[in-house]
């Protein structure tokens, strides 16, 4: 089974889940034009945010505090970064 992955931002309590893009594995993420620039976009805007990428079956948690439990209270802000709306052509 392939590994699916979320960007999360442990400063800000937030995850960039790519639910509404076909993409979720690391080539794809890095591949299509819309997720790479959700993921870069989102990065520059946040530079001093603690920001990794975690998979969906890992069991590890690559922050110094929290654990996965609470990211699935994170909020979700996918759909509401502007860049997406200007990516969404590239969706299909």
């Amino acid at each position: 089974m392939d590994v699916e992955y979320s960007l999360l931002n442990q400063t800000k309590r937030e995850q960039l889940t790519f639910a509404y893009m076909p993409v979720g594995r690391k080539r794809e993420i890095a591949g299509n034009p819309a997720s790479a620039a959700l993921v870069a976009w989102y990065m520059l805007e946040h530079p001093q945010d603690d920001i990794r990428f975690v998979s969906d079956s890992d069991g590890e948690w690559p922050f110094k505090v929290g654990n996965r439990d609470e990211a699935f209270g994170y909020l979700d802000v996918t759909n509401s970064l502007a860049v997406f709306k200007r990516y969404q052509k590239y969706l299909a």
